[in-house]
C-alpha cells in the first residue's frame, strides 16, 4: 500500500500535455467555459446559506462568506479566456478556490452545512487530477480531512459523535470518488497519447502520424497538376540554452503558433525538441507567405524565439506513384539540409529548395513532360 501510494506520488505534472491536447482539438474556448462555469456555480451555496437559518450567523460571518462568493464569481469571469492560463495561474486559482471553499464551510453556524461544504472539493480534486501532479491531489485530499475535522469536533460536542463520523466519511466517499474516475480517465488518455499520434508536450502530429497523414495528403492530391507540395522543416535557434521550464513552454508556444498560422488542411507535427514538419500543398511553387507567417507567429510568442526554416517544394504531378515515406524521407532529408543551411547563416530566416523531380521517381514516366 506504501509503495502504492509513493508511486503514485511520484507522477508527473499533467498539465502541458492535457493543455496540449485541448489546443490541438480547438476545445480550450469550450472548456474554459465550462470550468468558468462550474466555478460560477460556486458562488451559489454561500449566497443561499446566507438566508438559511444553518447558514453563517453574525455580520463577520456573512461578511465572510459574501468575500468568498465574490471571490468565486471573480474566477469564474477570469476563466471567460481565449487561452488557458499558465501553470502558475492555474495553480493560484486552486488556491484562491480552495480558501473560499475552506471559508464557507468554517462559517456555517450548523455544523452539519460545514461538512456538506467541504463537498466543494470534490470539483477541485478532478481539476488537480486532469491538470497536475498526484503531491497537489494529496494536498487537497489533506486539506479536506483538516478543514471537515473542525466542524466534526462541533458536532461531536453537541452530543453525536456518530452523525459526524457518518458525515465525514460521505463527504470522503464522494470526493474520492470523484478523483479516483478522473485519475482513471486521464491514465487512459495518456495511455492512448503515448501510444498513440500525438506528441504529448504540443499536442502536434509525432513523427510516425505525420508520416502517416502526410502520405494520404499526397496521394490524394497529388493528380491535380497545378499545385506544389510543400515541405517546412522549422527549428527553434538556441534552443538548448533554454532552462528546462523555459524550453517547455517553448515547445508549446512555438506548438501553438504553428497551428494558428497554417491551414486546417495542413499536416503539421513535433518531431523533436526543437524541431517541426508542415506539409502542405499550393497552386505556384512560392510558399513564402507561409513560411513568414509561421516565423513571425513564433517570434511574437512571449520567449521571443526565432527560427532556422528549410522548405523544399516539388510538383505534386506523379506523387502518387512514389512510395510515400520513401518520399517523405527525401524531401524531409533535403529540407533539413537547407534548414541548417538557414541557422550557418545566422538563423532568423528561411532557405528554400526545388526538386523538381524526386529521386523515389526515377523509374516513373515523368508526367510533367509534353507528350503531345
Amino acid at each position: 500500500m506504501i509503495r502504492t501510494l509513493r508511486v503514485w506520488l511520484r507522477q508527473p505534472d499533467h498539465y502541458y500535455w492535457i493543455t496540449a491536447l485541448l489546443a490541438a482539438r480547438g476545445a480550450e474556448v469550450a472548456a474554459t467555459r465550462v470550468v468558468s462555469a462550474l466555478v460560477g456555480s460556486l458562488a451559489i451555496l454561500p449566497i443561499f446559506m446566507i438566508f438559511s437559518p444553518a447558514g453563517p450567523h453574525g455580520p463577520v460571518n456573512v461578511a465572510i462568506s459574501l468575500v468568498a462568493a465574490l471571490v468565486a464569481i471573480g474566477l469564474a469571469l477570469w476563466w471567460r479566456r481565449a487561452h488557458w492560463p499558465s501553470r502558475q495561474q492555474s495553480l493560484l486559482f486552486v488556491t484562491l478556490a480552495s480558501i473560499s471553499v475552506t471559508a464557507v464551510a468554517l462559517v456555517q453556524s450548523n455544523p452539519v452545512s460545514g461538512i456538506f461544504a467541504t463537498c466543494a472539493f470534490a470539483g477541485i480534486g478532478g481539476y488537480l487530477v486532469f491538470f497536475h501532479s498526484a503531491r497537489h491531489v494529496f494536498s487537497m485530499l489533506l486539506a479536506t480531512l483538516l478543514v471537515g475535522a473542525i466542524p466534526f469536533v462541533r458536532l461531536t460536542a453537541a452530543g453525536d459523535p456518530i452523525w459526524g463520523a457518518g458525515m465525514i466519511t460521505a463527504v470522503l466517499v464522494i470526493i474520492l470518488s470523484a478523483t479516483a474516475g478522473c485519475q482513471a480517465f486521464v491514465q487512459m488518455l495518456g495511455e492512448a497519447t503515448v501510444g498513440g499520434d500525438l506528441e504529448p508536450v504540443t499536442g502536434l502530429l509525432n513523427r510516425s502520424a505525420f508520416y502517416e497523414a502526410a502520405g494520404t495528403f499526397i496521394a490524394s492530391r497529388s493528380r491535380v497538376d497545378d499545385r506544389h507540395l510543400v515541405i517546412v522543416v522549422v527549428s527553434l535557434d538556441n534552443f538548448a540554452l533554454l532552462a528546462p521550464a523555459h524550453a517547455t513552454s517553448a515547445r508549446i508556444a512555438a506548438g501553438r503558433a504553428m497551428r494558428e498560422t497554417t491551414r486546417r488542411d495542413a499536416v503539421v507535427a513535433h518531431i523533436t525538441d526543437s524541431e517541426f514538419l508542415v506539409a502542405d500543398s499550393f497552386a505556384a511553387p512560392d510558399a513564402s507567405a507561409l513560411v513568414e507567417r509561421i516565423r513571425s507567429a513564433i517570434r511574437s510568442t512571449p520567449l521571443r524565439l526565432t527560427t532556422s526554416i528549410g522548405v523544399v517544394c516539388t510538383p505534386m504531378a506523379g506523387l502518387a506513384a512514389c512510395p510515400p515515406y520513401e518520399l517523405l524521407d527525401e524531401l524531409i532529408a533535403l529540407g533539413t539540409k537547407v534548414m541548417y543551411d538557414a541557422r550557418r547563416a545566422g538563423g532568423n530566416r528561411a532557405q528554400y529548395a526545388v526538386c523538381e523531380r524526386p529521386a523515389c521517381l526515377d523509374g516513373y514516366p515523368d508526367e510533367t513532360e509534353d507528350t503531345g
